[in-house]
């Protein structure tokens, strides 16, 4: 994922104290942001999310607590807010201002620590200022344990990343360095969230061309092994990846309106790189539902179909309980346009994660990597005999439901609706596409596979009974 590299400096406030902080954001086209910095607390990373101009992330100081900022552009080289502990008890000490101001940096080299030859090595294996994708293993007694991770080397020699394991979600901060014999060294501290670091020290190298390998040893404390991480090969031209791996739960709870209880139940897809996507129904109708997680903070909006938005605004109170408050986006705040509500999560059991689809189904979605993967889209719907551009994301859960977004000439949108096959095999898809704040579109047509990999969604799209016409979509190789 190409992206743009960007040194900064400014200062927190801690009551009337400033303290001073640099820092090095990556900002990549899908509006992820990684980075890492230091400033007199100590070391820390930074993952987050830029939205127009809002830019929020969170910094896990190696080995210590994290904290949560709030920040908005006010114009390019200036970013302002606020930062937060995650405390119950909210006061003083525990949040206050922030400001940051851009850092020139120079275009031709960018800040460049690295040799020249580096530099263009990074470049040729697609590694330079690009988000990139690595499997591998880290070893601990006696057995390898795996890793799904992404990394961006930048041209001052530093090293972003986040990723998962069996033990959470984790994100990097370390540099690249070029010995004179051509060995190319790393060194990197892998921050837990919320909990420990880990130092993973190795050597980089080409064992064929363009085929990159990451090893060596890691450590902590009085405990160390090898590991291994290998970056995934991507296709001529192919810069960003394609699919987001993600976690599906089943939630029920309520919203308190006044005195007043209003039952519900959704699912939530909540990706690696904190998008949530999901859809649900309760009293009030049928919604879809998109937001972000960070940390322990789950915020969302409800787009009711073919009707009103609702923001939520939660906290993780324990790993099976959310709770917090609502509001609708009106002008006028009083005691029903507001809130408080709760979710349980549903156990799930493992083996067939709360499947409704047969299993035959859901191997062929794993075959064609839709199962629990946020998967690119591209194509059109026709309307007045005129192609209109579509550009959409889909997730496939086990349990027949399907989740998504995107948008087109009209604006942006969600998806909710149903996925099943026939008993003569043909694949059904049954789909709402809700425009923010907008209408809703029902579609609905076949899956099927044009070549092997290569997955199409074809069919109808309406509104009422007056508007209708064909669309198209292929899922990005």
């Amino acid at each position: 994922m190409q992206g743009e590299l960007q040194q900064w400096t400014g200062y927190w406030m801690y009551g009337s104290y400033k303290g001073p902080t640099d820092l090095q954001l990556f900002v990549a086209y899908d509006h992820q942001v990684l980075g890492s910095g230091e400033d007199e607390v100590g070391k820390f990373t930074i993952e987050g999310e830029e939205r127009d101009e809002n830019l929020n992330f969170t910094k896990h100081y190696v080995n210590a607590h994290i904290v949560n900022y709030e920040g908005k552009r006010v114009n390019k080289e200036r970013i302002e807010g606020c930062w937060s502990l995650p405390v119950d008890t909210i006061d003083d000490w525990s949040r206050g201002q922030f400001l940051l101001k851009k850092v020139a940096i120079d275009e031709e080299h960018q800040g460049s620590f690295l040799r020249l030859n580096v530099i263009d090595w990074l470049e040729k294996i697609s590694g330079l200022n690009t988000l990139r994708n690595w499997k591998g293993f880290y070893e601990q007694d006696d057995e390898n344990h795996d890793m799904e991770t992404c990394f961006v080397f930048t041209p001052s020699g530093k090293i972003h990343g986040k990723g998962n394991d069996s033990i959470g979600f984790y994100t990097w901060c370390g540099n690249l360095s070029s010995h004179e014999d051509g060995t190319k060294k790393v060194n990197l501290i892998k921050q837990y969230f919320g909990r420990h670091a880990v130092c993973y020290n190795g050597e980089m190298y080409e064992p064929e061309p363009g085929e990159l390998v990451m090893e060596g040893t890691w450590n902590i404390s009085f405990c160390c092994g090898a590991f291994r991480l290998q970056m995934a090969c991507l296709s001529s031209g192919q810069v960003q990846r394609q699919w987001t791996f993600g976690q599906v739960h089943q939630w029920t709870g309520y919203w308190i309106q006044e005195s007043r209880k209003g039952p519900m139940d959704l699912e939530l897809f909540i990706t690696y790189d904190h998008q949530v996507l999901g859809s649900g129904e309760d009293e009030v109708g049928k919604f879809t539902i998109e937001g972000q997680e960070l940390a322990t903070n789950l915020n969302f909006t409800k787009h009711y179909v073919n009707a009103h938005t609702v923001n939520y605004e939660g906290k993780r109170v324990r790993e099976d309980r959310i709770e917090g408050s609502w509001s609708l986006s009106v002008d006028i705040v009083n005691d029903w346009s507001k809130g408080q509500f709760l979710l349980e999560k549903i156990a799930i059991d493992e083996e067939h994660q709360g499947s409704n689809l047969h299993p035959d189904v859901i191997y062929w979605l794993q075959k064609v990597s839709c199962l629990n993967r946020l998967r690119d889209w591209k194509g059109f719907y026709e309307q007045y005999d005129e192609n209109h551009d579509m550009e959409t994301s889909f997730v496939f859960t086990p349990s027949g439901r399907v989740h998504g977004k995107g948008n087109d000439s009209i604006g942006l949108y969600t998806w909710c609706g149903n996925f099943n096959r026939r008993e003569d095999g043909i694949k059904k898809v049954s789909l709402v596409k809700q425009y923010f704040e907008q209408h809703a579109v029902c579609y609905n047509g076949e899956l099927h596979e044009s070549e092997p990999g290569e997955l199409v969604m074809e069919g109808t799209w309406k509104i009422n009974d007056d508007s209708s016409g064909a669309f198209r979509l292929q899922m990005a190789c």
